[in-house]
């Protein structure tokens, strides 16, 4: 049995193809695959980043609009894009407004009238993609919640006026 034959024996020099394409793969490859969890969770943020900033705009637009007819809530139960349309100058978000559940509890109410408007939810918009929700609060700000927490937030949708302050006793005199 003869020995086989190097490639210097057999008058061949360099590197072959599978070679070149073997190194290419590995120069390639792995940085991308070190860095592709970075790049894929910068992605995932930026969407998060612009649905917390679709839901703060529609909520902002229902404080405008409050704010131009009288401290009072709309009708939320009607077409909200439609009516929140002077207030919404991003067509994006007008166009994710469609997808979104309002508080119809809060129809015609004052915004005085709200127990706790830091508590109290006015729209919420469904992530699937992460199973969270985007909630916009009678205040203004805005909060990425679990389902979990997105129904005690719910509850709270329901306990929508002030408690009236019962009248004080006098102390008895003795």
């Amino acid at each position: 049995m003869q020995p086989e034959r190097t490639d210097e024996q057999l008058g061949r020099k360099g590197f072959s193809w599978f070679r070149v394409i073997g190194c290419l793969v590995v120069i390639i490859g792995v940085p991308y695959w070190f860095l592709y969890p970075l790049f894929r969770s910068a992605r995932v943020a930026a969407i998060y980043s612009r649905e917390e900033e679709y839901v703060r705009a529609a909520d902002l637009a229902i404080i405008l609009q409050m704010d131009k007819h009288g401290d009072r809530y709309p009708d939320l139960s009607g077409d909200m894009v439609s009516t929140l349309r002077p207030f919404i100058k991003d067509p994006k978000v007008a166009e994710a407004m469609r997808d979104y559940v309002w508080n119809t509890n809060l129809s015609g109410k004052r915004e005085n009238d709200l127990m706790d408007p830091a508590s109290m939810w006015v729209v919420y918009m469904h992530d699937a993609q992460a199973n969270r929700y985007v909630v916009g609060f009678a205040d203004g700000h805005v909060r990425r919640l679990s389902p979990p927490m997105l129904t005690d937030v719910l509850k709270l949708g329901h306990q929508i006026e002030k408690e009236k302050p019962e009248k004080q006793k006098p102390p008895p005199t003795g």
